[in-house]
């Protein structure tokens, strides 16, 4: 039967919605893991205030520390605390390098697996590096692009047995907390803020 001109108007206006939805579908990318990898990986250089908060069961009072983060990437991350402090980390490839009190000390990461493999939970996360993220730890991404939770679940190894898992959460680009709980209920609290907000 030939359709009539209410057939045919119809007939248009649902392949005009069909051919809108793929077109969306085709310009807003799949919310997933590959996907905030692959932007992290073409972001460059972030710098970031921190505020980190120590909850130790041996502690009443938390223990608290300010200072500033920059990343470069593929790998490097310094880490330095706010005056009176004269502390400064850096780490680049397997190489800690630690400023005190105006002496300096270097430190292969070789030699101390766990924090090589702790490094890695926050270097290959900001370098977009997911098989160095996924030697060390189970990736489990949950939420959505506006308010994201990225859970890091220890492999077996010297990590594993003092880390229960590391939780970092965050908006678009943007890692806003970094959470560490420790195999003896200890927790690390990260808080992180752009610089210049």
């Amino acid at each position: 039967m030939p359709l009539n001109r209410y057939g045919i108007h119809a007939l248009s206006l649902v392949l005009l919605l069909i051919s809108l939805s793929l077109t969306a579908a085709a310009e807003e990318p799949r919310w997933s893991l590959d996907y905030l990898m692959d932007q992290w990986q073409a972001s460059g250089e972030r710098q970031a205030r921190f505020t980190e908060t120590r909850q130790l069961a041996l502690l009443d009072q938390p223990i608290e520390q300010q200072g500033t983060l920059l990343f470069q990437p593929p790998d490097r991350l310094v880490r330095t605390l706010a005056p009176p402090s004269t502390t400064k980390y850096e780490i680049e490839g397997n190489r800690l390098t630690l400023w005190r009190n105006q002496q300096q000390q270097v430190i292969l990461l070789d030699n101390i697996p766990e924090l090589l493999a702790f490094s890695a939970s926050f270097r290959s996360v900001l370098s977009g590096d997911r098989e160095t993220l996924e030697r060390y730890f189970t990736p489990e991404l949950t939420g959505s692009q506006n308010a994201w939770s990225l859970n890091l679940i220890p492999k077996q190894g010297a990590l594993g047995s003092k880390i229960n898992r590391i939780e970092i959460t965050g908006t678009a680009l943007q890692i806003e907390r970094y959470l560490v709980i420790e195999s003896d209920g200890d927790q690390i609290i990260t808080q992180l803020m752009p610089i210049g907000e």
